[in-house]
């Protein structure tokens, strides 16, 4: 959790809202639970998308594919609730 809100909150994690802490695991509930494994290692767990690829039995291409669609669907997720504020 605490490099996903670094990505979206420059102060450190401890900062965080409880409104965005449910914003950022709502976002992540969306996804597909490969697209979440693959995002939470990536982004998560800063493991590289080859080790990640190694540890998960899949393509490095197939972990970048879930990456990508995952970033753009929390990046979606986060910008969208901005107007429910």
């Amino acid at each position: 959790m605490q490099a996903f809100s670094n990505q979206y909150n420059s102060r450190s994690s401890s900062t965080l809202t409880d409104w965005q802490r449910y914003q950022l695991e709502d976002a992540l509930s969306r996804l597909s639970p490969q697209q979440r494994e693959c995002y939470e290692l990536a982004h998560g767990g800063c493991y590289p998308y080859a080790e990640i690829a190694t540890m998960l039995g899949i393509s490095k291409g197939t972990v970048q594919g879930y990456v990508e669609r995952a970033q753009k669907k929390v990046t979606e997720d986060l910008n969208s609730s901005l107007f429910l504020i």
